[in-house]
């Protein structure tokens, strides 16, 4: 989902999906990460556009309905600094078939996850 309006509807009742520790960024396959990519928008590099990029939410529990998990950009976004007060800011998220058949939600689903626990 981004800003509450859903992107991809899995073909099953649920979509395959790891939550991995030992990986940074949000990792799917194009065919569930191809539309989100085009809901969200482009990221610029100078960060000017976090504040206004969308929500996204996933829904994990698969057949049992689960729970609905939201991610604001401020955690999906990847911001470093490049020089002393100087940001860029990049998508915390990748589409590859080669990287992973399946969705890896990685540390920046956690980083939210976790403040809101």
């Amino acid at each position: 989902f981004v800003n509450g309006k859903q992107v991809h509807k899995c073909l099953l009742d649920y979509c395959p999906t790891v939550i991995d520790t030992g990986t940074s960024i949000l990792a799917f396959p194009p065919y569930i990460g191809d539309p989100l990519l085009k809901a969200i928008g482009k990221v610029n590099q100078d960060c000017s556009n976090v504040a206004s990029l969308p929500n996204i939410s996933f829904s994990l529990g698969g057949l049992t309905g689960g729970q609905e998990f939201t991610l604001e950009p401020e955690f999906y976004v990847l911001r470093g600094e490049v020089a002393p007060g100087k940001f860029e800011c990049q998508l915390g998220i990748e589409v590859s078939l080669a990287l992973t058949p399946l969705t890896i939600l990685g540390d920046v689903f956690f980083a939210e996850i976790l403040l809101c626990v």
